[in-house]
């Protein structure tokens, strides 16, 4: 006999009902976070500092990649840094990459300011004199706001594939 299962919950104005096999049930309610996530009223409501949308927001953010093998890339504390560099041509920009995905995924900021970047990346060994200048190379991965040290750092989708990739590499 097959399980059923059945799973209801809302967020804000958004329901979401569904019945059927886990696989199926679990994938619909990822899809639905994710609509969720983009609505303009979703995204205003984090930025007021709305709990509920905080909370969603942050479980969009579980990233793919097992907390055992984040903790085996990340050194976490104040700043957070990486435990070794990625081995690519371009390391000092992959590596600030990586930093980003880890401020979103272990510290909970999907945005990092430069200088809270700068820090992590020296506290990692990483010689970065203009963090802009040396994301440029990586600029179809990352989307940035504001100027100069309050210049704030995210990775859109790709960007989030990208730096998954790296740590994969850097733990195998």
């Amino acid at each position: 006999m097959e399980t059923t299962h059945r799973m209801k919950s809302k967020i804000g104005e958004n329901e979401f009902e569904a019945e059927g096999d886990r696989q199926w049930v679990d994938k619909k309610w990822e899809e639905f976070k994710a609509i969720v996530a983009h609505t303009p009223k979703a995204l205003s409501a984090e930025r007021r500092g709305d709990p509920a949308a905080n909370a969603l927001a942050a479980s969009l953010l579980h990233s793919k990649i097992p907390k055992v093998i984040l903790d085996r890339v990340f050194r976490q504390g104040d700043p957070l840094s990486l435990m070794d560099t990625p081995k690519t041509d371009n390391a000092e920009a992959d590596a600030l990459l990586v930093l980003i995905y880890g401020h979103t995924e272990m510290v909970g900021q999907p945005e990092v300011t430069a200088a809270a970047l700068a820090k992590s990346a020296s506290k990692t060994g990483v010689d970065v004199y203009r963090i802009g200048r040396t994301l440029a190379a990586k600029e179809q991965y990352i989307r940035s706001s504001g100027v100069k040290k309050g210049t704030r750092y995210s990775l859109n989708n790709r960007g989030i594939v990208e730096a998954e990739r790296l740590i994969k590499s850097m733990v195998e």
